[in-house]
């Protein structure tokens, strides 16, 4: 796999899990109305896979 492919393959991957981690409430997939320790850890995570994505997708140029 190209370096700038995997970059922009974790750039998708944090985008993904930071919205489903702000909108899970609204689909449905939490358990209560309220912020749940699964969001908290998806808001953490998601802008750290999104922060190494654009990382290496610099260490390609």
């Amino acid at each position: 796999m190209h370096i700038k492919t995997l970059g922009a393959l974790l750039i998708a991957v944090g985008i993904l899990i930071l919205l489903a981690a702000l909108f899970a409430d609204g689909l449905g997939l939490g358990g209560s109305p309220e912020f749940g320790p699964g969001q908290i850890t998806g808001l953490i995570f998601g802008p750290v896979f999104c922060f190494i994505g654009f990382y290496v997708r610099g260490q390609a140029e």
